[in-house]
C-alpha cells in the first residue's frame, strides 16, 4: 500500500400581537349631569307606573339604555351622540295593581358598571398570564434543543454542529460501538483516487486532481462485506490496486493502469478469510518487485496469519507463475498468536523489513510482529484491552532506527500508544486520553509529526499532534459531526494540503481540507462539504 504518511512523498420567533376585547354594553344607573350624584326616584330610570294625562289610564314603567343621559344616546361603537331611543313602551290596558293583563317590570336588578368592570379585567389578566407562560416555554425550549449537552451515562448526545457548520440533532452511526475506517485512497496518475464502499454493496471510487474533484463517482461494481483497500505498486508504479472480501467471503481485486482504465472484471486472489484484508508494497529499486497481502486465516483452529503475494515484472518468481498479473500465492503462519483482528501493516523502503500488529482473540489485547531477514518473527504480547481495528505508523519509511508507533482505541475508549524502535525496543504503553468511539485515522506530515483525528462519543470531530516528540496539550473538538471514523490524505505535496473524509447524515461523503502548518492546532480547517454519493456506514468486523 502507499503509505500517507509519507513525509518524503507527501511534504506535505415572530412573536403574534394579542388582540383586545370590545368593551360590554348595558343597562346602568343615571348619572344627573348638575350634581354627579345618582339621579332621584322622580328622575330615575326606572320609574313607577303613573297615570296617562290624556286617558287617564295608567301606563307601565319606562326604561332608557345605559348610555342614555339626559336625553342623549352614547353609540360605543364609534362614539358619536344620538337621541336616545325608546326602549320599553307601555302595554296597552297595563293596571298598577299588578293585574295579569298588565306587563311585568324588568325583574333583574342592572350590575353595577365597576363589577363588570373588575370582571373583564380579571379576564384579560388571566388571559395575559397564560400567553406570557406559553412564550417562556416556548423559548427556553428553544435554547435547550440548539444549545449543544454533554450526555449522561447510556444517554443520547445533544445537538452537534453539522458538518456544514449548522447544528444537527443526527445521531452517529458510530454510538455504541468502535467504528472502523470505511476509505481508502491513493495518489496515482497525480491524481487522488478516493474508495468507499456504497450502499448497494459495490465500490465506487472519485477523482481528486489536487485543486478539485473531477467528474462523478464511478461504480467499480461488484459485491462487499469489507471497506476496499488499496495499494500502488508494480515496476515503476505501474499499476494501482483495489482490493477487498466479498459477500461470499473471497478475497478479490481489479486493476487501474497508467493508461486511465480498470480491468473489466474482478478476480479472484484464491482465497477466504473472515477479516479485512490489508496491503503492504516495497517501492520499486529493490530486487524484488511485489505486494504483500494480510489477512486473517479462516481456519478457526489455527486462527493463523496468511500472507498473500502478487508478483510484478521485477520478481524472478514472475515468469513462473502461469497469468501472474491475476495470481495470488498464500501461506499461513502460526507464529503463537491468535488472530482477533484485521492486521495492521508498514512496509519500510529497504531490507524488505515489515512491521505488523493486530488484537489477540478472546482477550483484544495487542501482538506484534515483524518480517525481517526473509522470514517471520513471533508475536509479541504488549498488552492492553483493545476494540475495532489496529493503527500501525511510521514518521519515514527511510528511518535507519525503523521506528513504528501503535495506535488503538481502548475497551476503556481512551486512545493507547507505544513505540518500537531497533535500538530502543519497546517504550510503555501510553493512554492519550480522550473519550472515542472509533478508531483513530493517524497522519504524517512531517518529520517527527503526527496528526490523530478520530470520533467523539459526543459524536464530535477530535484532533490531537505530536510535534517534536511531545503531545498537545489535549484533545480539541474540531466543531464538527462525524458519522464514522474519520480518514485523512494527503492531497497536494507541493501545497501541503490534507483532504479529511466522514461520513454524512444522509450517507454522503463530507470533505474538508487543512492546510500544513507549524501551527499544531486544526482550527483552521475548511468547513465541509459534501462531495455526493450513498455509501454505507457498516463495516466488516474480525469474527471473534
Amino acid at each position: 500500500m502507499a503509505d500517507p504518511y509519507r513525509p518524503d512523498q507527501y511534504p506535505e420567533v415572530v412573536t403574534h400581537p394579542v388582540h383586545g376585547v370590545g368593551d360590554a354594553h348595558g343597562y346602568y344607573a343615571r348619572i344627573d349631569n348638575d350634581t354627579h350624584k345618582e339621579a332621584s326616584n322622580e328622575n330615575d330610570t326606572h320609574k313607577e307606573a303613573r297615570s296617562d294625562n290624556e286617558t287617564g289610564k295608567e301606563v307601565a314603567p319606562q326604561y332608557y339604555p345605559a348610555q342614555y343621559q339626559n336625553g342623549q344616546y352614547l353609540n360605543g361603537s364609534n362614539g358619536v351622540v344620538e337621541k336616545a331611543p325608546w326602549v320599553a313602551a307601555a302595554a296597552p290596558g297595563a293596571h298598577h295593581d299588578g293585574s295579569a293583563d298588565l306587563p311585568q317590570p324588568v325583574s333583574t336588578a342592572p350590575t353595577a358598571w365597576w363589577k363588570r368592570k373588575r370582571i373583564w379585567v380579571s379576564a384579560i389578566v388571566a388571559l395575559l398570564v397564560i400567553i406570557i407562560a406559553v412564550v417562556v416555554g416556548c423559548v427556553v425550549g428553544l435554547k435547550k434543543s440548539s444549545s449543544p449537552s454533554e450526555p449522561a451515562q447510556g444517554d443520547s448526545a445533544g445537538s452537534s454542529p453539522g458538518p456544514n457548520g449548522t447544528t444537527t440533532n443526527a445521531k452517529s452511526l458510530c454510538r455504541g460501538t468502535t467504528c472502523n475506517p470505511l476509505f481508502s485512497a491513493e495518489r496515482f496518475n497525480d491524481q487522488i483516487h478516493l474508495f468507499a464502499r456504497g450502499d448497494d454493496d459495490a465500490y465506487w471510487t472519485r477523482v481528486h486532481d489536487g485543486k478539485s474533484w473531477v467528474g462523478d463517482w464511478l461504480s467499480l461494481g461488484g459485491k462487499f462485506q469489507s471497506q476496499p483497500d488499496s495499494m500502488v505498486w508494480g515496476r515503476v508504479r505501474s499499476r494501482m490496486s483495489l482490493m477487498g472480501v466479498s459477500t461470499n467471503g473471497t478475497m478479490m481485486m481489479k486493476y487501474y493502469y497508467t493508461n486511465n482504465t480498470w480491468d473489466s472484471d474482478w478476480f479472484t486472489l484464491n482465497a477466504t478469510t473472515n477479516s479485512p484484508v490489508t496491503s503492504c508494497y516495497v517501492p520499486w529499486g529493490n530486487p524484488f518487485d511485489h505486494g504483500d497481502l494480510y489477512a486473517r486465516s479462516p481456519v478457526n483452529t489455527v486462527q493463523g496469519l496468511m500472507r498473500g503475494t502478487i508478483y510484478g515484472e521485477g520478481d524472478e518468481n514472475y515468469k513462473n507463475v502461469p497469468d501472474p498479473d491475476h495470481t495470488c500465492l498464500w501461506e499461513t503462519f502460526d507464529r503463537g498468536g491468535s488472530v482477533g483482528s484485521s492486521v495492521a501493516v508498514v512496509c519500510r523502503d529497504s531490507n524488505l523489513a515489515q512491521d505488523m500488529v493486530m488484537y489477540q482473540r478472546g482477550t483484544g489485547s495487542v501482538a506484534h510482529l515483524q518480517w525481517k531477514d526473509g522470514g517471520l518473527t513471533s508475536w509479541t504480547d504488549r498488552g492492553g484491552a483493545f476494540a475495532g481495528e489496529p493503527v500501525l505508523a511510521a514518521l519515514s519509511t527511510t528511518d535507519p532506527d525503523n521506528r513504528v508507533d501503535f495506535f488503538g482505541t481502548g475497551q476503556d475508549r481512551h486512545i493507547h500508544h507505544f513505540t518500537w524502535t531497533k535500538s530502543g525496543n519497546y517504550t510503555p504503553m501510553e493512554d492519550i486520553g480522550g473519550d472515542f468511539q472509533s478508531v483513530p485515522t493517524v497522519l504524517t506530515t512531517s518529520s517527527g509529526r503526527y496528526d490523530l483525528l478520530a470520533c467523539g462519543t459526543d459524536d464530535r470531530l477530535k484532533h490531537r499532534a505530536y510535534v517534536g516528540g511531545q503531545w498537545a496539550a489535549d484533545w480539541e473538538d474540531l466543531g464538527y459531526f462525524c458519522n464514522s471514523a474519520p480518514y485523512a490524505f494527503p492531497l497536494s505535496s507541493s501545497t501541503y494540503q490534507i483532504g479529511v473524509f466522514v461520513l454524512g447524515e444522509k450517507n454522503d461523503i463530507q470533505f474538508a481540507t487543512w492546510e500544513v502548518s507549524s501551527d499544531i492546532s486544526w482550527k483552521k480547517m475548511s468547513t465541509f462539504e459534501s462531495i455526493q454519493g450513498k455509501m454505507t456506514g457498516a463495516w466488516m468486523a474480525s469474527e471473534a
